[in-house]
């Protein structure tokens, strides 16, 4: 069960780092922005 809660933990805390960086990059230039998404 903790395994579990683990891991949501973490893809929560993935998508908030990926909003972040998005909004960071959404402020710099779109190209960037892209660059970013492939490199998921």
């Amino acid at each position: 069960m903790k395994g579990q809660v683990d891991i949501t933990t973490g893809n929560k805390l993935k998508s908030e780092k990926k909003k972040k960086v998005v909004e960071q990059v959404v402020e710099d230039k779109p190209k960037t922005l892209w660059q970013k998404i492939m490199d998921w």
